[in-house]
């Protein structure tokens, strides 16, 4: 008996590592109909099942058919059955914005993808992503850092260009900048958005030709764009983006103080956000409350 029952425990210690080995082995098939077994088609085979391919015995899946129906299969989650194929509707180009039945959609043309269900323009879906510019930090405090990595768009040099009619352009963003930072002194939320909406040619030293609506009260974004963290007192830079703001170059009057941008304050329609000048915080301060103001034209 005791014989019997050793046999048996030896018997089951040599099957284990074969079940082991053949749960780690994952499921290869071409579960996604491209005629390519690759990573891809782990994604479908995570639709179709509902588990991943590995840990899983490979007679489960090695059988499976390929998810199309003309295989005698059906399509992952989120893809249509067109016959000869399972396609996506949001990104084929042969089948963009078919339904479920795979009737209606488009078919893109030749400078055309398929986007949301959607046939654009290649040229207009290409577009590079919106670019974020360097910081303006130089010193490092550890490896890895913002100093030690300088990440980002470099900035034009020079920055920026007076074009001495009381504007001055920024050439990394193309913003076009009130030359006097401080022509309205500090106002109320409400008031800066006037200020600066009725801002034109014969006020704060313009003679530019610009009309009333040209100007307006930056956003967010835009006004930190002006920022350079390297400095303070104030965190803003010199003409030539290389070092530290100095009267008349190329601003006058800059204020290392609170400036408004237009952008409202989410959690409450009462409050705006504001820029600090001094030390290249961003923070929101209620809409009666005053800061300074700076008014920006152009952009996109």
């Amino acid at each position: 008996m005791k014989v019997k029952a050793f046999a048996l425990l030896i018997f089951f210690a040599l099957l284990l590592p074969v079940s082991s080995a053949l749960a780690q082995e994952p499921c290869t098939a071409d579960f996604d109909c491209n005629g390519n077994v690759d990573a891809d088609d782990v994604t479908v085979f995570l639709n179709q099942f509902g588990r991943s391919p590995y840990n899983n015995p490979c007679p489960d899946c090695y059988d499976s058919p390929c998810p199309c129906s003309s295989q005698g299969g059906t399509c992952p989650y989120g893809m249509t059955d067109c016959g000869d194929k399972c396609v996506d509707p949001m990104t084929d180009r042969e089948y963009c914005g078919v339904n479920e039945e795979c009737i209606g959609g488009t078919v893109c043309g030749n400078d055309e993808i398929c986007v949301s269900g959607v046939c654009e323009s290649y040229c207009t879906a290409c577009d590079p992503p919106a670019p974020v510019q360097i910081t303006g930090q130089f010193t490092s405090y550890a490896t890895g850092d913002d100093g030690d990595l300088g990440k980002g768009v470099p900035w034009s040099d020079p920055r920026f260009t007076d074009n001495l009619d009381g504007a001055v352009i920024d050439n990394l963003t193309g913003l076009i900048w009130l030359k006097d930072a401080n022509c309205f002194g500090i106002r109320t939320w409400d008031e800066a958005l006037s200020y600066c909406n009725g801002l034109a040619d014969g006020s704060c030293g313009l003679t530019d030709g610009s009309s009333a609506g040209d100007w307006r009260l930056p956003n967010r974004r835009e006004l930190f764009s002006l920022i350079h963290i390297q400095y303070f007192g104030p965190a803003i830079p010199n003409t030539r983006g290389i070092d530290q703001w100095s009267e008349g170059d190329p601003f006058n009057s800059v204020r290392s103080a609170l400036y408004w941008s237009s952008s409202t304050y989410i959690t409450s329609e009462f409050s705006a956000f504001y820029v600090n000048m001094f030390n290249a915080t961003v923070g929101q301060r209620g809409k009666l409350d005053q800061n300074y103001v700076w008014p920006v034209r152009g952009g996109q």
